[in-house]
């Protein structure tokens, strides 16, 4: 599939301070994976736009929350949990 990508300068990821670095970690290996139904939501999509925006913000997410585009295409949960069980 091929999933359409913004051209634009890379987000520095925060490191320290209160930031789960295992979520960026897991994120980053989420996103090379082969499955690409799946969108980031939930406080880490808030901090990223934060980050982004050069702004503070009030709190620090300790999960990974997507959600998988599962009325759109067929196994795509299927697909998203064994991916997720691939990366241990």
């Amino acid at each position: 599939m091929n999933v359409p990508r913004l051209v634009r300068a890379p987000v520095p990821l925060p490191v320290g301070g209160g930031y789960d670095e295992a979520l960026w970690g897991t994120l980053l290996k989420l996103s090379a994976a082969p499955v690409h139904d799946w969108t980031l939501i939930g406080g880490l999509i808030v901090l990223l736009h934060a980050v982004e925006r050069n702004a503070e913000p009030l709190r620090f997410s300790t999960d990974l929350d997507v959600v998988v585009n599962a009325r759109v295409v067929s196994g795509a949960v299927r697909g998203f949990v064994k991916t997720i069980e691939s990366l241990g």
